[in-house]
C-alpha cells in the first residue's frame, strides 16, 4: 500500500481500497482520534497519517508554503498566458544538499514525517508491518516502546534512504542518546521550516541542545511518558537553546505556512484559502472544551488543553509543534484534515470545512485538481519539446 500528498491541491491519494469503516459520516474525526484502531486496517494508518502531516507542515511551515506558492504562481501564469514558466530555485534547492551539509531538506522534511508517524503508530507495530529484523527483546514497555525499536524503524525500513539520513545525524551528535533526539527533534524542526533556511537553522539549534548542560539537565529530570513530557519540554527548548541560537546567529523567522496564505500567495486556490480560518478554530475550540476537563480521568488532558491555549493565544500554528501528541492530533484533524482524500473505491471530503453548501468543497477540491492536472499535463508536454497544448483533453 502506498500514499501521495499533493502539494499543490492538498489532496491525499491511497492506492488501495478504503476499509468499510471509512464509507460513515464522521469518518475523519474518528480516523484521527483513534489512528491505530484495528478497524482502519494493518498499514493504512500509518501511511496516511504520514501523508496527513505533511499537509499540516505546509500549514505551520513558511519554507514549505513558499515553496508550494512558487508553484501556484506557475499554473496561474499558464492559464492566464499558455506559457509554462521553468522551475524555481527555490523548488530546485529543496531536494539537494548544499555544500557539507549531512541532508538536504527534503530528506529533513521527510524525517520529520517519519518522526510522528513512528510515533503514533509505534515502533513495534512497524517493525512487524514492514518486516524487519529486529534484535529488541520483546519485553513489555510501558510506554509502548523503547528506543532501540524507535532507532531501528527510523534508519531502516521502506524508503529509509529519504528519511534516515537526519535520524542517524542527531544520533551521532547526542552520542546515541535516542531520548534526546525524541524530545529535541521536533520542536527544533518546527522552528527551523518557519524561516527560509531550515537545514542550516536545524544544524546550529541541534549542535547547541548537544553541547547545553542545561538541556542536558533537563533531559535527566523529565518524566518517561513522552506524550505529557513534550508539553513542558517544547518551552524549555524554545527558551534555551531556540532563542539563544536565533539571537547568536541572526537567524530570521518568517512564520508559519499560514501566513503565506493569508499575504495572498495562494490568490485563486479555492482549497488553501480556507485553513487560515480553521487554524484560529482551534484555538476556539479548545477554549471551550477546557472547562469540561475538570473530573477523571479527563482532567488528565487538562495541562494539555491549557498549553494549546497558551501557546495558541501567542501564535496559532502551536499546535502544529506536536501532531504526533494526542490531544493536538485529535485537534488537527478535527479542524485542519486534509481536504480530500481519495483511495480506489472511495473520495473523502473534510466536511468540517464546507462553509457555503454541503458540496461546495467537493467541487472546489474537483477545479482546483482538474487546474493542476492540465498544468502538469502541459509541462510534460514542454519537457518533451511538445507543444503546451499536446496532452490537454
Amino acid at each position: 500500500m502506498s500514499a501521495q500528498f499533493d502539494y499543490l491541491t492538498g489532496a491525499v491519494t491511497v492506492a488501495d481500497e478504503a476499509p468499510p469503516a471509512w464509507n460513515r459520516p464522521g469518518v475523519l474525526e474518528e480516523f484521527y482520534g483513534h489512528p491505530n484502531d484495528d478497524q482502519w486496517g494493518p498499514r493504512l494508518s500509518r501511511i496516511l497519517y504520514h501523508e496527513s502531516v505533511h499537509f499540516w507542515q505546509l500549514l505551520s511551515s513558511f519554507y514549505m508554503a513558499e515553496i508550494v506558492a512558487t508553484e501556484w504562481a506557475r499554473v496561474c501564469h499558464f492559464e492566464k498566458t499558455g506559457e509554462i514558466l521553468p522551475v524555481s530555485e527555490h523548488k530546485i534547492a529543496h531536494t539537494q544538499r548544499r555544500g557539507d551539509q549531512p541532508f538536504s531538506p527534503f530528506e529533513l522534511v521527510e524525517c520529520w514525517a517519519r518522526y510522528w508517524d513512528v510515533h503514533t503508530r509505534s515502533p513495534e507495530r512497524v517493525i512487524r508491518e514492514e518486516g524487519l529484523e529486529s534484535t529488541v527483546a520483546e519485553v513489555p514497555r510501558p510506554f509502548g516502546y523503547a528506543s532501540p525499536e524507535y532507532d531501528l524503524v527510523m534508519t531502516k525500513g521502506d524508503d529509509c534512504e529519504n528519511y534516515a539520513a537526519p535520524y542517524r545525524w542527531m544520533l551521532e551528535r547526542m552520542r546515541g542518546n535516542s531520548r534526546a533526539v525524541a524530545y529535541l527533534f521536533p520542536v527544533i524542526a518546527h522552528r527551523a521550516f518557519r524561516t527560509r533556511d531550515p537545514v542550516t537553522v536545524f544544524l546550529a539549534a541541534f549542535d547547541a541542545a548537544s553541547l547545553s548542560p542545561v538541556v542536558n539537565h533537563a533531559l535527566q529530570n523529565t518524566g518517561s511518558n513522552i506524550n505529557t513530557a513534550w508539553i513542558s519540554f517544547v518551552g524549555y527548548t524554545e527558551d534555551n537553546v531556540l532563542i539563544p541560537v536565533f539571537e547568536a546567529k541572526q537567524f530570521v523567522e518568517a512564520g508559519p505556512g499560514f501566513l503565506v496564505i493569508d499575504r495572498g500567495s495562494f490568490d485563486g486556490h479555492p482549497v488553501f484559502t480556507r485553513y487560515p480560518e480553521k487554524g484560529k478554530e482551534i484555538v476556539r475550540r479548545a477554549r471551550q472544551l477546557l472547562p469540561t476537563l475538570r473530573t477523571p480521568p479527563a482532567d488528565r488532558y487538562e495541562a494539555e488543553f491549557n498549553w494549546i491555549l497558551v501557546q495558541g493565544e501567542r501564535d496559532l500554528s502551536s499546535v502544529f509543534k506536536l501532531p504526533g501528541q494526542p490531544t493536538a492530533r485529535g485537534l488537527l484533524g478535527l479542524f485542519c484534515p486534509p481536504p480530500h482524500i481519495r483511495f480506489s473505491n472511495l473520495e473523502v471530503f473534510a466536511s468540517k470545512l464546507k462553509l457555503e453548501d454541503a458540496g461546495l468543497l467537493d467541487r472546489e477540491c474537483a477545479d482546483v485538481e482538474q487546474r493542476v492536472a492540465r498544468f502538469r499535463a502541459a509541462e510534460t508536454a514542454v519537457r518533451l519539446g511538445l507543444p503546451a497544448d499536446a496532452f490537454q483533453w
